[in-house]
This record gives structure tokens, sequence and C-alpha cells, in this order.
């Protein structure tokens, strides 16, 4: 469960920084 709630969290934060980049573009 540790495992994936990482893993989650670390794809929404990248989906986070594409979609601010996407934003800034």
């Amino acid at each position: 469960l540790c495992r994936k709630g990482k893993s989650l969290l670390r794809i929404e934060r990248q989906v986070r920084e594409n979609a601010a980049r996407a934003g800034g573009l």
C-alpha cells in the first residue's frame, strides 16, 4: 500500500508539472 501510494503521488506530481508546463506554453 505504501509503495502504491508513493507511486500515485509521484505520478500525480508529474502530471501536475506537465499541466503547469502546458499552461505556461
